[in-house]
Parts: structure tokens; C-alpha cells; sequence
């Protein structure tokens, strides 16, 4: 599963940025493989941000707190939960380096979600 979080404390632009990239990327690898994990203050300003964004194809949950190290660095972030439940390919998206983001996208579509040969 790839899981995509944000907080109502990140740059919008950031986050706007990683959204745009997840919706471009996702369906290469199936809108169902994807997971958005939100910190909101309350669900009323969650919907707002989901309506805002038009993520209603995606599975998506408001969650106030992960407790994992790069919770503390105030950046949207994106990661895989693998099958063991284990976090794997942590990833701060770069609105200043697309490129870098496409290549991460790549390399996670190739490891993780081609068929098995």
C-alpha cells in the first residue's frame, strides 16, 4: 500500500504539489493501492480539504498522529506499508525537484506493483 500524509501545519503549495503528483501517478499503479493519511483538526475541516482536492477516489482517513521520527519535520511525506505492516521507502516530496518525485514514483511502481513474472 502507498501512503500519502499531510497535515493542515505543511505548505499548501507542498502538499498541493504531492496530491498532484499522487493523482498522476496513481492510476499506473490502481487508485485501491493508495492510502491518504490526513492531520486535521476536526473531520469538518477534513471533508473541506477532501472536497477542495477531490480526493473521493482514494481511501482516506483523518489521523491525528503517527508515531514515527518523520512526523517531527513539518513536510508532507509519502511511504510504503508493505505486507509485513512495515514502513518501507520513506519519501519528502519536492516541489522544486519534480523530476526526483517522478523517479521515486518509478522506482516504487517497479518495486512494489508490477505483477510477478
Amino acid at each position: 500500500m502507498f501512503v500519502c500524509r499531510f497535515s493542515e501545519s505543511h505548505c499548501n503549495s507542498c502538499v498541493e504539489f504531492m496530491i498532484n503528483s499522487v493523482r498522476q501517478w496513481a492510476p499506473s499503479i490502481g487508485k485501491d493501492n493508495v492510502l491518504i493519511l490526513c492531520d486535521y483538526r476536526g473531520d469538518r475541516i477534513f471533508n473541506r480539504i477532501r472536497a477542495l482536492y477531490q480526493l473521493d477516489e482514494f481511501l482516506m482517513f483523518n489521523v491525528r498522529e503517527l508515531e514515527i521520527p518523520i512526523e517531527d519535520y513539518g513536510f508532507p511525506y509519502c511511504f510504503v506499508l508493505n505486507k509485513n505492516q512495515m514502513i518501507a521507502d520513506v519519501f519528502v516530496p519536492d516541489k522544486a525537484a519534480p523530476m526526483v518525485t517522478s523517479y521515486y514514483f518509478d522506482l516504487l511502481k517497479s518495486k512494489y506493483f508490477l505483477p510477478a513474472e
